[in-house]
């Protein structure tokens, strides 16, 4: 059993929740506000590590959208495949 699953957390007074584009980021906000609803998740990718290692790149906005489904990528999208080579300028 998760920490996640054992713990609880009070999103009652939640109205937006602002993510990583890093997949233990979103695996995280998934796994803590499962069966939550009231509040929307929005993918930010400001905030991100700086891309250090060919490792780093990740996964696509597109494949990240099709797995959390409930997450707003919209600020991903603009540039779908490459979401994290687009912001080397700004991390």
């Amino acid at each position: 059993m998760s920490l996640c699953q054992t713990t609880h957390i009070n999103l009652d007074n939640v109205a937006l929740i602002i993510c990583s584009p890093l997949r233990r980021c979103l695996e995280t906000c998934k796994q803590i506000t499962q069966g939550h609803t009231g509040f929307s998740i929005v993918v930010e990718p400001m905030l991100c590590s700086r891309l250090s290692a060919a490792w780093s790149i990740g996964s696509s906005a597109l494949a990240l959208q099709q797995e959390y489904p409930n997450f707003d990528f919209s600020a991903l999208l603009d540039n779908p495949e490459r979401w994290m080579f687009s912001l080397m300028s700004h991390c």
